[in-house]
């Protein structure tokens, strides 16, 4: 994405410029907000829905198999 200030002072072209660049961001946000929403359901189902909520304190078990070490 490239922004750049309006070149020209006039009050009702820097209007338009302006009502056209709030619709753009707009735009943007609301094809963000798809993009993240269709991300969280493909995550969801890869991880074959399963949500999975741990509260401080709780006790959970890691495989470290993937936690390269030199200890034994």
């Amino acid at each position: 994405m490239h922004f750049m200030a309006p070149k020209q002072s006039s009050s009702l072209h820097s209007e338009i410029q302006a009502d056209t660049f709030a619709a753009g961001l707009e735009e943007t946000h609301q094809t963000l907000r798809e993009n993240l929403q269709e991300a969280q359901a493909n995550q969801t189902r890869y991880a074959g829905s399963k949500e999975v909520i741990c509260e401080v304190g709780d006790m959970i078990l890691l495989s470290t198999s993937h936690f390269p070490t030199k200890r034994p």
